[in-house]
């Protein structure tokens, strides 16, 4: 109804549940939420011309949970949208919101710089990192410069550990940060950004990122 009421030119669809176990918990609601809803955004869009932004994962990639199945199930019901559509796939995001989500991790690094009291975290699992200035950034100039039918993924090429995104951002502030278990020999890879690039979108290193995020 909003749709059809606003008429909207481009919708920026980033509606869905981020947890994963919540997903696993909750398979029902979560194939509402993270999968039907987009197919009834669609249908408005097509209904009124519209086209869509769809901020989906890079779980959608490879998926090993629900919520990727989700995300990837998704990503092909956002390209039916006749007027275009760019899909971008973020990792981790961090950064400062006034709706920064309660159980993500940028949000225990808020609560930790509050408190100002040591803390651990998970030095193993290695993540991708989105920046979320970052995304929006990249959002207004896919709408600037009209890329339409493509799909790309929105991080920083190293791939960091929590406690390592942690560190660097409490740290400043004179948190003390411990890992929670022994350094080990981790596979560590560089993304591959040249899709970025080659559409002369700005791609940013991790450095980069972390010295915005404190600054924020």
């Amino acid at each position: 109804e909003l749709v059809s009421k606003e008429k909207p030119d481009v919708i920026v669809h980033c509606a869905n549940n981020a947890s994963k176990e919540w997903c696993d918990q909750n398979p029902q609601e979560a194939i509402a939420l993270n999968k039907e809803a987009t197919k009834y955004i669609v249908e408005a869009a097509n209904g009124v011309g519209s086209k869509i932004i769809y901020i989906s994962s890079l779980a959608a990639v490879s998926p090993k949970n629900l919520y990727g199945e989700l995300k990837q199930k998704s990503e092909k019901i956002v390209e039916d949208v006749k007027a275009g559509y760019t899909i971008l796939r973020p990792g981790v995001i961090i950064g400062y919101s006034p709706k920064i989500k309660k159980d993500g991790i940028f949000s225990t690094l808020m609560e930790n710089i509050r408190k100002k009291v040591p803390v651990a975290y998970d030095r193993v699992k290695l993540k991708e990192v989105t920046y979320l200035g970052y995304l929006c950034e990249i959002i207004k100039i896919i709408l600037e410069k009209n890329i339409w039918r493509e799909i790309f993924s929105v991080i920083v090429p190293e791939l960091k550990t929590k406690y390592e995104i942690a560190k660097d951002i409490l740290t400043p502030f004179g948190i003390p940060i411990t890992g929670l278990v022994d350094d080990q020999q981790i596979s560590r890879k560089e993304e591959d950004l040249s899709k970025l690039k080659e559409f002369h979108l700005p791609t940013y290193t991790y450095k980069q990122i972390i010295s915005k995020i404190v600054e924020e």
